[in-house]
This record gives C-alpha cells, sequence and structure tokens, in this order.
C-alpha cells in the first residue's frame, strides 16, 4: 500500500461547473498555463470513454472529475497514468466505507463491483521528443443512480445499487485527489514497480498490463 503524502496540494486550481461537454474537453482549454487543475461537473452532456464511446453522465446521478497534470515521464510509461487513477479511485472508496465491496479493476480503465462496471477513466496526452508535454485524466463514477438504460442495464452499476451512500461527492472527490496526488509523488521517486504490483492486486482477471496506443509526436492519445 502507498503511503499518503500531505505537502504542498499538487493540484492549484478547482473548477465546479454545473454542465460541461465533458470534463476532460474542459480542461484541455488550460493546457498552455502549465498549471495543474481539477474540474469537477454535475453533468457531462457528451461525456466519453475510450475510442470514442459516450458515457452515460446523468445530471446529480454521478462523479464526474479530471484532472490536469504535467508529468516528465518517457511516453512509455504513459500507462502509468491510468493506474495510478485506477488506485486513487479504489483508495478513496475503501476510504468511505467502500472496501466490503471488492471492487476490482478490468484492466486497463474500468472499475468494477459484482461484475459490473461502476466507473471508468479516460487518460489523454500530448508527447513531444517521446516526452509526455501534458495530461488529463477523466473519472467516471456511478453514484446514485436506480437504473440504466437497457443497453447498460446488464453491464452496469452505482454505489446506491450496491448499498454504499455517498452524501458528499466533492468529499470523495477530495480523496481521490490527494491518493492521486501520492501516486505521482511514488513515480516522481522511481517507484514504477511498487505501483504496477499494486494495481494488479486488484486486477479482475490476469495481469496483462496496459496498452497505449500510438500516435504521431505531439498529438493527444487515450489510454
Amino acid at each position: 500500500m502507498w503511503r499518503m503524502s500531505y505537502s504542498m496540494p499538487m493540484f492549484r486550481y478547482f473548477d465546479h461547473l454545473e454542465t460541461v461537454t465533458s470534463t476532460n474537453e474542459h480542461l484541455k482549454a488550460f493546457v498552455a498555463d502549465g498549471v495543474p487543475r481539477i474540474t469537477m461537473a454535475d453533468e457531462q452532456t457528451t461525456g466519453k470513454g475510450r475510442y470514442g464511446h459516450s458515457w452515460y453522465s446523468e445530471k446529480g446521478k454521478g462523479l464526474y472529475v479530471s484532472f490536469l497534470a504535467y508529468p516528465t515521464w518517457n511516453a512509455a510509461r504513459a500507462p502509468f497514468l491510468t493506474m495510478i487513477a485506477a488506485l486513487a479511485l479504489i483508495r478513496a472508496l475503501e476510504a468511505q466505507g467502500g472496501s466490503r465491496l471488492s471492487p476490482k479493476i478490468k484492466s486497463p480503465n474500468d472499475i468494477l463491483i459484482n461484475q459490473r462496471k461502476v466507473a471508468g477513466i479516460l487518460t489523454e496526452l500530448s508527447t513531444q521528443s517521446e516526452r509526455i508535454r501534458w495530461s488529463i485524466i477523466g473519472i467516471g463514477l456511478n453514484l446514485y443512480q436506480k437504473d440504466f438504460p437497457e443497453e447498460l442495464a446488464s453491464k452496469a452499476t452505482s454505489l446506491l445499487m450496491e448499498g454504499m451512500t455517498t452524501t458528499d461527492p466533492l468529499s470523495l472527490c477530495q480523496d481521490i485527489s490527494r491518493h492521486l496526488e501520492s501516486g505521482f509523488r511514488l513515480l516522481d521517486e522511481g517507484q514504477w514497480k511498487t505501483v504496477r504490483q499494486e494495481f494488479q492486486t486488484y486486477l479482475q482477471e490476469s495481469p496483462l498490463g496496459c496498452a497505449i496506443e500510438e500516435l504521431p509526436e505531439g498529438q493527444n492519445g487515450s489510454v
């Protein structure tokens, strides 16, 4: 288990918005600032997942949050962004009483409870000269849904449906942020093996590692 760090917060700016197209897209307007930032929204009108899939983002029913960061890693390390995000989310859930739900990771970017998806992670980034220039990690977590559209009903769940009551999404967001910062600091210290091993302990399936799409230099990618 990684340690928590309580030094100066990494993310200096926090936006809590009522409605956005997507929290990831909102943060892209700030990448040139060079300052880590968080955007949380009550609703996403065009929430998205991997490979252009949409994310069901019903107003007031989920936690929709993205984190803009500037890790100075080799681009080959990019899959670790999704690893530390998944671990941060699980740690935050456990801290708020969700350990009994035994959340699992379906590699590389889904969080499952009882074989159903409760959260997804979308990591986007830009690279140059084989280094990461910026990264945006988006998290969508189902909180209060009692049911889902027919096409999702057999695949999705929410914390409410699993018997966990979350009364303060902002507090949960803060917990995720703290754990994510700790993950970044571990990796900046070179603790790649520690993070990978912990990620693998939560895998639902046999560890397969994370794959990242190969893109031209300077373009956006997703994990």
